[in-house]
Order: structure tokens, then sequence, then C-alpha cells
């Protein structure tokens, strides 16, 4: 079986949440393009992000996706 399968185990660069524009943001598969933009609009307006709850009142994210994206992020 291990020669059909093959599992990438390098380690998923984090996303820098204050810095990427919304373009780099919204390449990471569990956003959308309407999250990114509330996540830029968020700094553009408030300030570095400081953890994840600071956007999950946006209306753009579920308790879920705050949760997927939880392991995803730096601040």
């Amino acid at each position: 079986i291990d020669q059909w399968v093959h599992v990438d185990q390098s380690p998923v660069p984090a996303l820098r949440v204050n810095a990427l524009t919304v373009t780099q943001l919204r390449t990471h598969p569990y956003l959308t393009f309407y999250q990114a933009k509330a996540i830029v609009d968020f700094r553009r307006l408030h300030g570095n992000i400081k953890s994840l709850s600071d956007v999950s009142l946006s209306g753009e994210f579920t308790a879920a996706d705050i949760q997927r994206l939880a392991h995803y992020v730096e601040f």
C-alpha cells in the first residue's frame, strides 16, 4: 500500500493574520474571501488581532470555523 499513498509530514506554515493581505489569506483552504476580508477589515479598524475571538464577532465566522483555524494562525 505504501507505493500508492504518500503523506507529506512537513509542517504547515502558520498564517500571519496581522501581516497578510486579503489575497494571501484567501489562499488558505479554510478561509473564504469574506472571512479574509473580515480579518483585514478588523486590523484596519482596531489594530492587530490578538486572538481569533477578536474576529469571531464579525458574523463571517462560525464557532466551528474558529476552532478549525486555531491550529493554523499566529498573531
